[in-house]
């Protein structure tokens, strides 16, 4: 009978561990979660033969009593692989984005160590102020070890020659003192410089600082470089609590002067996901985060310090791990799109409720509108006002990135190569730059045959974008290309969004733009759509497109498809 259950024993280790293999394999990324989870099995079967030493140590001194359990159970969660990959998640992809990350700060209690550690393998870092406003485990606390780390001065990452250690319990205070509104330019002195990037674990501090939240968001914004980038710890997706204040929080960094917030999760332990919110002052400064996975894992290559062993220093974390975070879980758009009131951008969806005249129901010709004009799209059959066309065909676009757009654009002008012109060609004359992705514009082009909808001069638009449309007709509904100022890019910023999960989500959804009929058309009759706001990147190139707008409409002008037919460039 007990052979019996020895070698049942033995069948579960042996079967536990083939299937941690498996999976790991699977999920490299996940591997040491789940050789983690193999060692909790394997210790509920195996007696260990001897005691872990080192952890016991670590715990010999313990400030009280009271807080023993707590602070035992807050250090084994740590010390597990899945805290490693969050602290990876938490570190590098705002340390990443900003493209000279010199100061960094540190707000929260002595946990924060780990990220000190990540911090410190960026090779730009120069100076780390850490506030600790907790009350350390020990004073000696080995929490994050930088032995291993090219670039560090010392085994302990707190006493690296980079690092400034600060015991402060009210952090508003303390900001308030060494930045304040006033401050319109960077000191020259060192310790007042303002902070390229800064981390907030919020979990602490919105409990300390109470109903003054309001204070700490406003220090926070002050302390910040021109362009100043904050990573919130917002805490666990399970605390009801915090998941409930995180809407009024959001309007508080907004009111302050951020003008892009996106969120993401990721694990904190094996059964937790903690959000973590960026906050940037300046929505040009997003290039890096919507960088694709070859750019990030060159930034990567540059920017962190390799380790004295060769090892890994980024052991989970990369330009794929990136990528991921740029869309956010569904989850936290249904959160966002649940408010009351509900955003407007979230009522889109009611786009797909509405009667799509499919691809079939168009045909390409030449177009109406003149001499030289090339090709238009037609509709085969009539189309009622408040119809969509071709939604179900168009949702993904020819998409480049804003750096690989402008790789693209370097090359063409520099070497000017027959397949980099005809690539250039297509996508300058069928496509559409955009300002999303921050100050270097990415590109967009239809999918399908909709890129041959022309422009409607003089207002003579039957399809136009939903949401501009709307805002036009409130505001300004007789502009044309024929009578538009530069001021009227203003009416762009009627549209801006700061922090929306739901646009992080559907982002190539909404360049595309679900055009929408304006105007019954009838079968035969040429489709315009509206190019007036398709340029999006400044004030400047804005009026500028306008103004090519108006000379093409005038006959002053001819397309650049056109140009290029007309040449027989390709």
């Amino acid at each position: 009978m007990h052979r019996v259950k020895v070698h049942l024993t033995i069948r579960v280790i042996c079967t536990s561990f083939l299937a941690s293999i498996i999976v790991a394999f699977l999920a490299g990324r996940w591997a040491s979660v789940y050789i983690a989870y193999f060692q909790d099995i394997k210790s509920k079967y195996i007696k260990p033969r001897y005691k872990d030493l080192h952890v016991q140590q670590q715990f010999e001194t313990i400030p009280s009593k009271s807080r023993r359990g707590d602070l035992i159970q807050e250090k084994m969660e740590m010390m597990s692989p899945s805290y490693e990959i969050y602290n990876e998640a938490f570190v590098h992809p705002i340390m990443l984005t900003h493209n000279n990350t010199r100061r960094v700060a540190i707000i929260g209690e002595d946990q924060m160590d780990f990220s000190l550690q990540e911090i410190l393998k960026h090779k730009t870092v120069d100076m780390v102020t850490y506030i600790d406003v907790g009350e350390s485990l020990n004073a000696n606390t080995k929490w994050s070890d930088c032995t291993n780390l090219v670039g560090s001065t010392t085994a302990l990452c707190r006493e690296d020659s980079r690092v400034d250690v600060i015991k402060e319990k009210n952090v508003t205070s303390w900001l308030s003192s060494k930045f304040s509104q006033s401050m319109e330019h960077e000191s020259s002195d060192k310790n007042l410089e303002k902070f390229d990037v800064l981390f907030l674990d919020a979990v602490s501090q919105l409990k300390e600082t109470g109903k003054n939240i309001d204070v700490l968001v406003e220090s926070l914004y002050n302390a910040l470089s021109t362009n100043g980038m904050i990573a919130l710890q917002l805490g666990s997706i399970l605390d009801k609590d915090v998941m409930r204040q995180k809407p009024d929080l959001i309007n508080l960094f907004v009111k302050a002067g951020f003008k892009s917030i996106h969120d993401y999760t990721e694990k904190y332990n094996l059964s937790d996901s903690w959000n973590i919110v960026i906050l940037l002052k300046d929505r040009n400064d997003r290039v890096n985060w919507y960088a694709n996975i070859p750019i990030t894992n060159v930034l990567i290559h540059k920017r962190i310090y390799q380790t004295k062993s060769s090892s890994a220093a980024l052991r989970h974390f990369d330009g794929a791990t990136m990528k991921g975070f740029q869309v956010p879980p569904k989850f936290l758009e249904n959160e966002y799109c649940m408010r009351d009131p509900r955003p407007s951008e979230c009522g889109k969806n009611e786009i797909k409720k509405r009667v799509d005249a499919p691809l079939s129901s168009f045909v390409v010709q030449n177009s109406t509108i003149g001499e030289g004009s090339g090709r238009g799209l037609f509709a085969k059959v009539d189309i009622k006002t408040g119809s969509t066309i071709g939604l179900k065909e168009s949702l993904f676009p020819v998409y480049l990135p804003a750096i690989t757009w402008d790789l693209i654009n370097t090359y063409y002008e520099k070497f000017n190569e027959t397949d980099a012109r005809k690539f250039y060609n297509y996508v300058e004359g069928y496509g559409w730059e955009s300002d999303w992705s921050g100050n270097i514009p990415s590109a967009f082009v239809e999918p399908n045959f909709l890129t041959y909808v022309n422009h409607g001069c003089n207002g003579s638009n039957n399809v136009d974008y939903s949401e501009m449309y709307e805002i036009k007709m409130q505001m300004k509904p007789d502009l044309t290309e024929q009578n538009t100022e530069p001021s009227d890019f203003g009416l762009l910023a009627t549209k801006s969004i700061i922090y929306s999960p739901y646009r992080d989500r559907h982002v190539f959804h909404e360049e595309v733009k679900s055009d929408i009929v304006v105007k019954d058309i009838v079968a035969g009759e040429e489709v315009f759509s509206d190019y007036l706001f398709y340029t999006t990147e400044n004030q400047a190139e804005f009026y500028k497109e306008a103004q090519h707008l108006k000379g093409l409409c005038n006959g002053e002008e001819v397309g650049l498809v056109t140009q290029k037919e007309l040449s027989h460039q390709d």
